[in-house]
C-alpha cells in the first residue's frame, strides 16, 4: 500500500499498525467508520484487506482531508469522508464497526504548539 502523509507534525507509526491489526483480527464486514482518520491508514488497511467493508471516515484537519483522499484514490479503495469535526457530525447512519486511534494525552500536561499535533495527540479533541 502506498501512503502519503505530512512531512512534519503527526505522522501513523507502530501504534496505528497494532490497531489495525487488533481490528481486523475480527474480520470486519459492514459499514466501518473512521473517526479521526488522519491519513487514513487504519481504516484504509482494514478496507484494503477485508472486501466486505464499505468504509467511511470522518476528520477535522484539512491537511489530513487531502492527504486521506489521496491515500484512498492511489489505492483504489472506495472512501466517503465526512470533513468535519467527529463531536459536529450530523450523520444518522448505523455502523457495524466504528474505529480510533484517538488523541490520548490528557488535560493538564505539556500541549504541543505544533497544530497538526495538538489536534491529533490531545484527549480535548475527542473526549
Amino acid at each position: 500500500m502506498l501512503l502519503y502523509q505530512p512531512d512534519s507534525g503527526y505522522c501513523y507509526n507502530s501504534d496505528s499498525l497494532f490497531l489495525y491489526d487488533f481490528i481486523n483480527s475480527f474480520h470486519p464486514k459492514g459499514k466501518v467508520l473512521d473517526v479521526g482518520a488522519g491519513c487514513g491508514v487504519v481504516g484504509l488497511l482494514v478496507a484494503r484487506d477485508n472486501e466486505k467493508i464499505e468504509l467511511e471516515a470522518v476528520e477535522k484537519q484539512e491537511v489530513f482531508r487531502h492527504f486521506s483522499k489521496t491515500n484512498a484514490r492511489v489505492n483504489k479503495i472506495a472512501y466517503r469522508l465526512h470533513e468535519c469535526d467527529f463531536l459536529d457530525m450530523q450523520e444518522v447512519q448505523k455502523y457495524d464497526y466504528i474505529i480510533s486511534n484517538p488523541p490520548f494525552y490528557p488535560a493538564g500536561v505539556q500541549k504541543s504548539q505544533n497544530e497538526i499535533l495538538f489536534n491529533a495527540r490531545y484527549n480535548v479533541h475527542l473526549p
